[in-house]
């Protein structure tokens, strides 16, 4: 069950910080590990999982073979205990990030 928003600490690639508001999820006996602020969770963590989500859809679409393709999906970012997740979320209003990948294939007709 999700619980309420948290503010983790994400470092980013130049030794940077920010805040991302996040759910903790898993046993609630794990989420004193979250909901500690001295604890910084890496960004790239994210950036891999959203890295990855746009490889499958790359792979389907390249089945597929479509002309264009655009696809639109939310994301909640969510900690877990020494981690941080993506979960795709219904709708973009609850999502914390939407993002648009976009395909263009210039051949004018399918492959014989």
């Amino acid at each position: 069950m999700i619980e309420t928003q948290q503010l983790v600490r994400a470092e980013l690639s130049e030794g940077l910080y920010l805040y991302i508001e996040a759910s903790p999820v898993g046993p609630a006996s794990d989420r004193q590990d979250v909901a500690d602020r001295t604890r910084q969770f890496p960004f790239k963590q994210i950036t891999d999982s959203v890295e990855a989500i746009a490889r499958e859809f790359a792979t389907a679409l390249n089945r597929a073979r479509p002309t264009k393709a655009t696809i639109q999906f939310g994301c909640e970012l969510a900690a877990e205990p020494g981690q941080l997740v993506v979960m795709l979320v219904k709708g973009t209003a609850k999502a914390n990030l939407t993002i648009t990948l976009e395909w263009t294939n210039s051949r004018s007709s399918p492959p014989a």
